[in-house]
């Protein structure tokens, strides 16, 4: 890829994973800029690449080859090489572009908020000399500067999304994990309550129509279950009326979100949620195992 990473291309955000003989693991990474060239890949902190790689996404097959073009912090552009197996564009691009038609809508309006935050850096970054000649502390304007990358979600979760869109469970899985907080997708109730009967979780995200077993089924069978009797419940959900409300309440959710998501607001609601139910556990089941014990 040989254009300025700066230069902005059509494209949309998936989840990726690189491996290579050299890594002692995979890699996972967040995939943007996708073009017919290559791609954009954003690292973990720390994470580091050798020139030859192999990626995959969800939307692949299998793995596609690439080498390492250019490289800029925890940041590095790859160009798909030719695979006897795959088409000349590459099933990478093939793949993505698929789910880009299908989710037009979300992907516009991630590359919308993608320019409205550069702006703001731009104007605040403008602003920083004014500020300096007015004597205010120079860590303000940093401060400032860096407040919309401050982590919201800053305790300790696990964080199960159940959707059967696989552009939003990539969304939920980039914008609610943190270094404290762990997020994991299922593709439908059935796999969701697998996860659940697995797995200890702090909270739940479910969507109420999928394929199959609904998010309404699904969350009546874990409000029957005495293990996730109190598990906070949050629907996310494209339906709006009150008919829908009432019977997401009614079935035992916690809370209610409609799509299109605001993934910032969504961060506040879920360490809302959590808090209370954490102080909730805190308060009352000792309470109430104090009385059995009576």
């Amino acid at each position: 890829m040989t254009e300025s990473r700066s230069q902005t291309r059509a494209g949309c955000l998936v989840h990726g994973q690189i491996s290579a003989p050299e890594l002692d693991a995979p890699i996972d990474c967040t995939i943007w800029d996708i073009s017919h060239a290559g791609a954009r890949l954003i690292l973990p902190d720390g994470a580091s690449l050798p020139d030859r790689i192999k990626i995959s996404t969800l939307f692949s097959l299998q793995p596609r080859n690439a080498e390492v073009c250019w490289r800029a912090g925890g940041e590095v552009g790859i160009r798909l090489l030719p695979d006897e197996s795959s088409s000349a564009e590459g099933e990478l691009l093939d793949q993505v572009r698929a789910a880009e038609e299908i989710n037009a809508e979300l992907v516009q309006r991630l590359r919308d908020m993608q320019r409205q935050l550069e702006a703001a850096e731009a104007r605040m970054t403008a602003k920083a000399p004014e500020g300096a000649a007015l004597g205010l502390p120079a860590q303000r304007n940093t401060a400032d500067r860096d407040r919309a990358f401050t982590y919201v979600l800053d305790d300790e979760a696990r964080i199960l999304v159940t959707d059967d869109d696989p552009i939003l469970r990539e969304f939920a899985r980039v914008h609610l994990t943190t270094p404290s907080a762990a997020v994991e997708v299922a593709e439908s109730a059935e796999q969701g309550l697998e996860c659940l009967a697995k797995g200890q979780f702090d909270i739940a995200l479910i969507d109420l129509e999928m394929p199959g077993m609904g998010g309404l089924e699904m969350i009546r069978r874990l409000r029957d279950d005495p293990r996730h009797g109190d598990l906070p419940i949050v629907v996310v959900t494209g339906r709006d009326d009150m008919g829908s409300i009432d019977l997401a309440y009614e079935a035992g959710a916690t809370s209610f979100v409609t799509k299109p998501v605001n993934w910032r607001l969504m961060s506040y609601q879920l360490r809302y949620v959590l808090r209370a139910q954490r102080m909730y556990r805190a308060r009352v089941v000792p309470s109430k195992e104090l009385a059995l014990a009576g």
